[in-house]
């Protein structure tokens, strides 16, 4: 039995003599990396007859584990971790992989595993002579970048961090925050490892500096000592309206601090298109690659798919869809995690396919993790023959099993209800549809208000019903990108406080607003907005609670839901709200 326990400071040296001896590299593997990110992802270590362990959960919940650290049994210590996973009913998946892992994997295990490439976890690794230096004409912009910072700003100065000064560090990352907005919680839980970071500075061995420019404090940079004579930053962060300080904080700190090392390893830049593209221009001497191990004949992954899929996913969903490759690749880049990709595989290719989005069932004080089960599609050839219908009933006790409650969808057209019904999907979303003319709404016109742009997903929490489905932030971004792309979308402010936010599209002269939201329940406010749409008519759909005097409606069922617990398959009028028809 494998005894998992939290990481403390009392590991220190064991791990590090662990990482040190085995084959296990880079920043992930780093003490000052798994203690202070140890919260975020519910890291845990347990010795193995002198190996190092590591397992943790990903974003999703799924539970996942490492390539053991140390001078061991390799072998006899993953069979243990694939028993407790197998024991606990989980799919076993083992985290950066590196390139040498492989190898060994595949001569210890043959045929078991299969590995998949996940670009987005590359680490950056960096010449310190370069990075000090900034040589040559590929270096010429970022030396000019550096000069210019000197020239534009009085007394600048680059100062090791020291115990008078660490506090400005907190400082400048909580204004660096104040910025942006946290869609999906990184934001604090990166806060929080810099936070445990601050707080054991000297106990990490972590080293940084801190860049002054018109005598404040602007930009700080932080990390500790690898292996192989590498150095890795951790933490990098300028105030807002510096951000011209990057290169000058990277520069400066690798000529103050660096000397001794080789190389510096900048960590991966987790698919931000903008992040990779800075990352990129320092030109790096290699990538630190990383892979995902998964069992080849895993029963838990019979329908599972993986990123190495996703060209011929692509493929498909334009086949049976028509999206543009805009709007297809948005969705596999930004809105959809391969664990929640689920595929039928005959005759040597994907036939059917359907894509789960992380959601919440919200009811009264209650938020019940559900699954929202979207875009379903199978290939014409392959149809009636029970294989979307097998997918669905074994996916689902999959779910099941790993405490999903539900599992909801809005059915694409009017003749698939039968079909989802014969799954166990009920009929508990219902929407009002009001429709009206413009002329209807002609009082509400020219009201004043102005553009913003809002969180969409906060203002969900303001929709009315008691029961309604929270939906993701990737997937609302996704909503707002085909907005865009075939639809629109409009943000509106009355008076500094009511916050609007209608989505729709328009087909021929009728406008459909899939969603309207209001923060303070004023459907005046969004006639106020629709009345500005050139278009004769509008089918507004509403939750059914929603009351509007002096128009028709209808209630229609706009959506299923699957119960896999007895718990809420009485639940009524849930409001799903489909921003992405």
């Amino acid at each position: 039995m494998l005894n998992f326990r939290k990481i403390t400071l009392n590991d220190i040296e064991w791990v590090k003599k662990c990482v040190a001896e085995g084959d296990t590299d880079g920043c992930c593997f780093s003490f000052g990396n798994l203690f202070t990110w140890g919260d975020a992802y519910s890291l845990e270590i347990a010795e193995f007859e002198g190996l190092c362990l590591i397992r943790g959960k990903d974003p999703a919940g799924g539970i996942f584990y490492t390539f053991p650290s140390g001078k061991g049994d390799i072998k006899k210590a993953i069979s243990a971790m694939m028993d407790e996973a197998r024991e606990n009913n989980t799919k076993f998946v083992l985290y950066h992989i590196l390139e040498n892992n492989i190898e060994t994997l595949n001569n210890l295990f043959p045929d078991v595993f299969k590995f998949i490439y996940d670009r987005d976890t590359s680490e950056y690794v960096y010449s310190v002579k370069n990075m000090a230096e900034l040589p040559g004409k590929k270096f010429h912009g970022k030396k000019g970048h550096v000069n210019a910072f000197f020239r534009n700003h009085e007394n600048v100065c680059c100062d090791p961090i020291t115990d008078d000064n660490i506090h400005l560090c907190l400082d400048i990352a909580e204004a660096w925050r104040s910025e942006r907005e946290d869609s999906d919680g990184e934001l604090e839980n990166e806060f929080i490892a810099l936070e445990k970071a601050v707080n054991n500075f000297k106990a990490l061995g972590y080293i940084g500096a801190i860049l002054y420019a018109d005598d404040l404090p602007v930009a700080f940079t932080m990390g500790e000592p690898l292996k192989n004579n590498t150095f890795c930053t951790h933490f990098e962060k300028t105030v807002p309206d510096c951000r011209d300080a990057f290169p000058v904080i990277n520069n400066g700190f690798t000529k103050l601090m660096l000397n001794s090392y080789d190389y510096v390893n900048r960590e991966e830049d987790t698919g931000l298109e903008g992040l990779r593209k800075a990352k990129l221009s320092y030109y790096p001497e290699f990538l630190l690659n990383k892979y995902t191990a998964v069992l080849k004949n895993d029963p838990t992954r019979k329908f599972y798919a993986d990123v190495s899929d996703y060209d011929e996913l692509k493929s498909l969903w334009k086949n049976i869809f028509g999206d543009s490759d805009e709007v297809t690749d948005f969705f596999f880049r930004h809105t959809v995690k391969p664990e929640n990709i689920f595929v039928y595989r005959k005759d040597d290719k994907i036939v059917a396919s359907f894509y789960l989005i992380d959601s919440q069932l919200v009811s009264g004080n209650k938020n019940i993790p559900v699954k929202y089960l979207y875009a379903a599609a199978t290939l014409p050839m392959y149809r009636e023959q029970g294989i979307m219908s097998s997918m669905i009933s074994e996916v689902s006790q999959i779910l099941k099993s790993e405490g999903v409650y539900a599992v909801a969808l809005y059915p694409a057209n009017d003749s698939l209800y039968d079909f989802y019904n014969k799954l166990g999907f009920k009929a508990q979303f219902n929407e009002k549809y009001y429709k009206f003319s413009k002329e209807d709404i002609s009082e509400y016109s020219g009201k004043r208000y102005f553009n913003s742009s809002l969180d969409y997903y906060q203002l969900r929490e303001c929709i009315p019903s008691e029961n309604y489905v929270s939906l993701s932030h990737e997937f609302l971004d996704f909503a707002r990108f085909c907005a865009k792309n075939g639809g629109f979308e409009i943000n509106a402010v009355f008076d500094d406080e009511d916050k609007v936010f209608v989505i729709g599209r328009k087909e021929d002269s009728v406008v459909i607003i899939d969603e309207a939201i209001s923060s303070d329940g004023n459907y005046n406010h969004i006639f106020s907005v629709l009345a500005d749409i050139d278009c004769d008519s509008f089918v507004l759909k509403t939750p059914v609670c929603i009351s509007l005097d002096n128009f028709d409606f209808e209630t229609k069922t706009a959506g299923m839901l699957l119960s896999l617990t007895e718990e809420i398959s009485d639940i009524k009028d849930i409001y799903l709200g489909q921003p992405c028809m």
